[in-house]
C-alpha cells in the first residue's frame, strides 16, 4: 500500500511545481533569477516537508512548509465494517481532512485502487485532498 500512497505524494508535488514554477512560466516568466530561485527552493521545501503517519484507521498526509505544520489528508487504511459516524469506506479511500485528527466522512475523493491517476491527481492538490 506504501507504493500506492507515493501516487498521492506523487500528484501532490506535480501540482505544487505546477501552481508555483509552470503558471509563472506560462505568464510570462520570472521577474528575475532570485525570483525563479526561490521559487525553486518552495517546490524542494514542500517536497521534503510532505510525510505519511500511520494511525489506526488511517494514513495521515502531513505538509510541513513555511515554519507551519497541516494535515492534507486521510487514506482509509482497511474497509470499514459496521456503521461508524456516518458512512463506511473502503481500503484505499481518499479522505479529504477536517481537522488535524479526522477526516472528513461525507464522501471519498476518490479511491488508490479504484481510481484512475486522472481523478487521484484531480483530488489531490498541493493543498490537500479535496
Amino acid at each position: 500500500m506504501r507504493e500506492d500512497i507515493e501516487k498521492v505524494l506523487d500528484a501532490m508535488k506535480a501540482d505544487y511545481y505546477e501552481w508555483s514554477i509552470t503558471r509563472a512560466e506560462l505568464t510570462g516568466g520570472f521577474e528575475s533569477a532570485s525570483a525563479r530561485n526561490h521559487a525553486e527552493e518552495s517546490v524542494k521545501a514542500y517536497n521534503e516537508g510532505l510525510t505519511i503517519k500511520e494511525n489506526r484507521s488511517y494514513w495521515k498526509i502531513i505538509s510541513k512548509k513555511a515554519g507551519g505544520t497541516s494535515v492534507n489528508g486521510f487514506i482509509v487504511k482497511e474497509d470499514e465494517t459496521g456503521f461508524r459516524k456516518g458512512k463506511s469506506f473502503k481500503k484505499g479511500d481518499l479522505l479529504m481532512a477536517a481537522g488535524w485528527n479526522a477526516p472528513a466522512r461525507n464522501f471519498e475523493r476518490g479511491n488508490l485502487y479504484s481510481s484512475t491517476d486522472f481523478v487521484i491527481k484531480r483530488s489531490c492538490r498541493w493543498t490537500g485532498i479535496g
